[in-house]
């Protein structure tokens, strides 16, 4: 209640994602959404979202394709295959 939400629906789009995807138990913490908004500051303010980060890319597509992984990989312009690796290796699961 108390966050400014600089980057407006961007931010809120990719707090929402990161919850969604990185969560490994039912109940998430003002801690760790505070975590993952101070992750989200330092990125606006180095240029995001025009110069995020692969895993930040990643979970928007994903996002925005309704955790559709076919539809996901066609709008990256990458394989299913590629796709499922880049999840397991940012520890994402869909």
């Amino acid at each position: 209640m108390t966050h400014d939400w600089p980057g407006n629906e961007d931010e809120l789009r990719t707090l929402s994602a990161h919850i969604t995807l990185g969560k490994t138990s039912d109940i998430v913490g003002a801690e760790q959404i505070e975590a993952l908004l101070n992750q989200i500051k330092q990125g606006l303010e180095s240029g995001y979202p025009e110069e995020r980060s692969q895993k930040a890319k990643l979970v928007e597509a994903l996002w925005k394709n309704g955790f559709h992984r076919s539809k996901t990989a066609k709008a990256l312009g990458i394989s299913r295959k590629t796709l499922y690796n880049k999840i397991q290796k940012y520890g994402l699961s869909a």
